[in-house]
């Protein structure tokens, strides 16, 4: 990778719907993703940024309601 990287997880009721690496610390969820990923409820998001030596770092995670 050479630069960072981040590991971006969607996960709805325990299970996940979107793993995405971005290469920027910004990320927009498009409305029709977000629609057919999630629906409604509750979802958590979880961030690490990777590294080619080390590979993912700690995990950050919040859990929002739509």
């Amino acid at each position: 990778m050479g630069e960072d990287h981040y590991r971006l997880r969607i996960y709805k009721s325990g299970q996940l719907r979107r793993e995405q690496i971005v290469a920027t610390a910004q990320w927009t969820y498009a409305a029709a993703d977000l629609g057919n990923d999630i629906g409604s409820g509750f979802y958590t998001i979880e961030v690490a940024q990777l590294s080619d030596r080390f590979g993912a770092g700690l995990t950050a995670q919040i859990e929002r309601y739509l």
